[in-house]
Formats: C-alpha cells, structure tokens, sequence
C-alpha cells in the first residue's frame, strides 16, 4: 500500500520532470516557457485560491472514505461507473511518486485504493468543468485537455508502482462536477508525446508565440507577463504613425487586440511604500510592515503604526533617516520586495534586492544592441523622440508654444531621424531641453509668482525651488524605472542612449526620458499652482536649496497620485494607470530585443 510519509527515492530524479511541469506545458507552452525555462512566477486570485482549496489535501493522511456515485460523469457514454466503484475504499492524500521509466515525479491529490491492489487517483481543480461543447475537451467528454493528461499521467505512474488502475478521476470545486477519466489508449500515447515535448521544451532557447485568442488566457496568472494580445499586435507590425501621430486613433488600437478584449488591468494591485519623515521606523510583524512615526519632542503620545500587508507592496524606500529593521529587509527580499534607500534630497545611495531576474537570454541580448552603435541609435532615437514630443504637447497644451516655437519644434522632430550616432541625437535633445524649459518657466512664475522662477535646468545642486522639485521627483523616478526594468530582465545599468558609468543606471534613465514630462514635471506644476508647496517649504544653504520635510512629503503624495492617474496607451489603446504603463514600456522594449517586436514606441499624450 502507499506510503505518503515514505519518500520516494528515483535513481532518475536529475533528469525527471515534476508532473505539474508536463501539465503547464500541455496548458500552454508560453506558460512553461516562462516558469521553467525563465523562472517567472507570479500568483494572483487564482492561483490564491487553488493553494487554499488544496490545503487539506496537500497534508498526508490516510482515511477510509465512502461516498454515493450518483454524482459521477463517465468520460464515455454507456459505461457503467456504479458497476466499478467499490462500495468502500482508503483514500491516501499527498502522495509522492516517481516513475523513472516515464521520467516523472509527481505529488497525487489522493489515490482511492482497495484490498485487491486496485488504485484510482482522485485529482481536485478548484475551477469548473468545461461546458460541452468546448473545443479543449478532446482528450476526455467532460475533462479539460491539460487535466486529462494529468490524471493520466498519474495513472500510468500509479501502473509501473505494481497497482491495477481502472480509470482516473477529477473534481471540479467550482462547479462541484466529478468526472471519470476512461484511460484509452489514444490518452496514453497523447501523454507520452506530452512528456517528452515538455522534456525538449524546458531547454528551448526561444519563448513560443503567444496563444490566439484563447479563453485560457483569462485568469492566467501570468498575463500582465506574457502579453498575449499585446505581444500578437506588436509581432504582426504597429505602422510607423502608431503612438506618434496626431491623429492616431485609439479606440481603433484597441480593436485591433483579440476580439477588443481587455486582459491587462488598468491599475497595479501591488503599491510603493514611501517613508520619509526623519526617525520613523520600518518593522516586521507578522506577514505586515508596521510603519512607526518617530517620537513626539515635546513628549506628547506617540502615534498609532501604520500596518501594511507585505502582500500588498512591490517596494520599500526609505528617504532621508528613517530606520528600517534587519527582519522587515529579509522579510521583503523573501517576498522579492526591493528595498531602496536615498538622500533627502532624493539622490539614490543603493538598492536591496533579490538580484537580476532570470532571463539571461534578454540581458545578453541587451548587451548585444548596446554594443551595436547602430541598433543602439535605433532605440535612442525613440526615447528621444517620445521626450520631446511630451515636452511640446505639454507647452502647447498650457498655451505657451508659439508659431515660430513650434516650428523649431517640428525641426527638431525631424532632426532625430538624421541624427547619425548618439553624440548627434544629445544634442538635439539638449537643443529641445532649453527650448522646453524656457516655456515651462513662465508656466511657473505664472502659477507660483517670482518664488518659483528658474533659470533653466541647474542640479548637483540645484539652485532655486522648482530644480529642488525636478531634481527629488527625478531621482523617485529613475529608481522606479530601474526597478521594473529589474523585474522584467533588464541591466538597468546598460543603456542605449545614456552611456554606462559607475553606480548610473543607465537603462533606467533611458526609459524614464519619455516618462519625466508626463509624471514628474507635470506633477510640479499642480502642486505649485494648487499652493501644496510655497516658497517657505525650501531650505537655502549656499547655493543648494532642497525641499523641507513636509513639504516632501506632500510631493511625494502627489507623485503618488500621479502615478495613480490613467492615460491612453498609444498603441494598445486602452486605459492604464502611469505606474502600469511603465511596467508595459520595459515589456514592450523586451519584446523588441527577443525579436518579438519590430520598433520600439515611446509612450506619449495627444
């Protein structure tokens, strides 16, 4: 009889593959491609409750179990499954077995087993059974395709441990539906061929196209990953005027996905926690951060923590002096939370994290193109492009680009595609920067009077209240491009416009240039316009002037609120929030460097 509490020794295990590896590629080859071959992993609701409902199976045990067949699908009509259920069985959970023959090790839900050596795995999916006439049931009448595979799978393991194996089942806990697996032959063979595809597949050195318009798509943990639709319209080619043109029409965009379904959300679930009042401390409790403000000088009650489920955060800085404990970092690193630490003055020192994502291929690639001057330019020029179209759109939105403006705007524009290496194309856009900033001062002084007059753009330091500003929300900025560029597989520290130089993320930099305009700039003109920050809430030391605490904390607020705010993707066409469109500019740049894109469009506003 089986042991769960045995552990399964296979003289193959550094060669088998885990049953649920043969399954992910049976599902959907993109999906084993990221998990197995990449290492991607990310769970959502669904993958949440799957890891709830197996809770009591996943702990071994063994019990006897009788139970009605009144509920019991056959997979073929006609059969007669009252007839083979013994009247009462062992029901084993959480078994470990391996089949060194077929090149498997597996974990059953629970395995049914009688006197006579009989043996029937029992597999539990927290979805629902298929409706009748879907096309992903061809393997078995009532059955999803990847989960009559797994079943079958565990049943010929279950052949070659000595035991007699009739049939297979599964229960749908959604839609409370057991269905009977008959094990034919056709089954069989699909299985062999299944297992060794995945055994091939886990060493593939490119990521299998995206699935067309597929259901299963929906609920897919890894969606907001793979970009099925998405990554579908950018392979078959977006036109040239895509994201750029004046015209562009963004409903017909979204058309242009699967059927105008919408897959990615329009907001991130997850948020950055930012502590920046001088002696407030981080702390671990539990599964939470408990955000501590420092204590009252005059020796007044301190005030109440702040809890934050650490489920619910993608990164932890910490500006200026507040204090962060030993634990809350390693609790954060468990949890791939990046914990980043700055000046006050918004200036990056360093990063704690768990190191590079897996995907080696992409960062060779990255190198590749950086090394390459003229794929290199190729990217710069869209960076560049979509900055200065950022900047210009802004002036003429506020009213202050005027006709000849304007024309030294489109020559500019159009410079970008002559620009014949990078040394050329920086000075186009320093070209576009003092232009921009001309015009973006007098939308200063006219909203915050002469307290927020600049001349030009000045940093290290920086001279007056509003480079104070530009400079603090530039260095938030760039740590959070460098991040996400982190998360998806990126060297931040490779660029393409920016060249390499010692602790600059460069890449962060390069993608964070379509990015300034749109969150950082136009951040500080409403928090001057709207009195958030006065002309008080700097300190003046030589030339140096920075922003007091309070008055970083509110600008801090407003960043985050910027962040929040939703705008229409140039070439997807649908709405997503700025902190989402930077996760989706690092992917679609990604997508380009594998091969899977032909241009890269910087994200812009009409």
């Amino acid at each position: 009889m089986l042991d769960p509490h045995e552990e399964v020794v296979d003289d193959s295990a550094d060669c088998a593959l885990p049953l649920r590896m043969i399954v992910e590629w049976a599902y959907c080859p993109r999906l084993f491609h990221y998990m197995h071959v990449e290492g991607v992993m990310v769970a959502n609701e669904h993958v949440w409750r799957g890891r709830y409902d197996h809770a009591h199976t996943d702990t071994p045990g063994t019990a006897k179990v009788r139970r009605s067949v009144a509920k019991i699908t056959a997979s073929e009509e006609g059969s007669d499954a009252r007839a083979e259920l013994p009247a009462a069985w062992l029901e084993t959970r959480a078994v470990d077995l391996g089949a060194s023959d077929l090149g498997v090790i597996a974990k059953l839900d629970s395995v049914l087993l009688d006197a006579e050596g009989t043996a029937i795995p029992a597999e539990l999916k927290s979805g629902s059974a298929p409706d009748g006439d879907s096309e992903y049931t061809r393997l078995a009448a009532g059955a999803w395709d990847a989960d009559a595979l797994h079943v079958t799978i565990q049943a010929m393991a279950l052949e070659r441990a000595g035991y007699a194996v009739p049939r297979a089942e599964i229960y749908y806990r959604a839609s409370r539906t057991r269905v009977v697996v008959t094990l034919t032959a056709e089954l069989r063979a699909e299985a062999l061929r299944v297992i060794a595809e995945a055994r091939e597949a886990q060493h593939a050195k490119e990521r299998p196209p995206p699935l067309s318009d597929s259901p299963k798509c929906r609920g897919c943990s890894l969606v907001e990953v793979c970009l099925p639709d998405e990554s579908r319209l950018l392979r078959e080619g977006v036109a040239a005027d895509d994201g750029m043109d004046e015209s562009f029409d963004s409903e017909l965009a979204a058309g242009r996905l699967a059927g105008g379904r919408r897959l990615v959300a329009s907001a991130m679930e997850t948020r950055t926690v930012t502590v920046s009042t001088a002696g407030a401390s981080v702390r671990k409790e539990g599964e939470a951060l408990l955000l501590a403000p420092p204590p009252d000088v005059h020796g007044g009650p301190r005030e109440k923590p702040t809890r934050v489920a650490m489920d619910s955060i993608d990164a932890l800085v910490i500006v200026g002096s507040a204090n962060v404990s030993t634990p809350a970092i390693m609790a954060c690193l468990e949890r791939g939370i990046s914990v980043s630490f700055h000046q006050a003055n918004g200036r990056l020192l360093g990063s704690v994290g768990s190191g590079l994502a897996n995907n080696v291929a992409l960062r060779v690639a990255q190198h590749t193109w950086a090394a390459d001057p003229s794929r290199a330019l190729l990217l710069a020029r869209e960076f560049v492009r979509g900055k200065i179209k950022n900047q210009r759109v802004l002036l003429r939105r506020h009213g202050v680009l005027g006709d000849a403006a304007a024309d030294e705007w489109e020559s500019l524009t159009r410079g970008i595609d002559k620009a014949g290496d990078g040394d050329v194309l920086r000075g186009i856009e320093g070209r576009a920067a003092r232009l921009y900033f001309e015009g973006y001062a007098r939308l200063l002084r006219e909203r915050g009077g002469e307290a927020f007059t600049m001349d030009g753009r000045n940093r290290r330091p920086p001279r007056d209240p509003v480079n104070a500003l530009l400079s603090f929300g530039y260095a938030i900025l760039a740590r959070e491009c460098a991040e996400v560029l982190r998360r998806v597989g990126f060297d931040p520290m490779r660029g393409f416009l920016h060249g390499m130089g010692w602790g600059r993320p460069s890449l962060g930099l390069d993608l964070m240039e379509e990015l300034r305009v749109l969150i950082v700039d136009s951040t500080v003109l409403r928090v001057v316009a709207e009195k958030r920050v006065t002309a008080e809430d700097f300190h003046r030391e030589l030339q140096a002037v920075t922003l007091k605490p309070h008055a970083r904390r509110s600008f801090l607020q407003a960043l985050d609120q910027r962040r929040e705010e939703e705008i229409t993707h140039p070439v997807f066409g649908y709405k997503v929030s700025y902190r989402r469109a930077i996760e989706l500019q690092a992917r679609v740049l990604a997508r380009v460097l594998e091969g899977e894109a032909e241009r890269y469009i910087a994200l812009t506003t009409r």
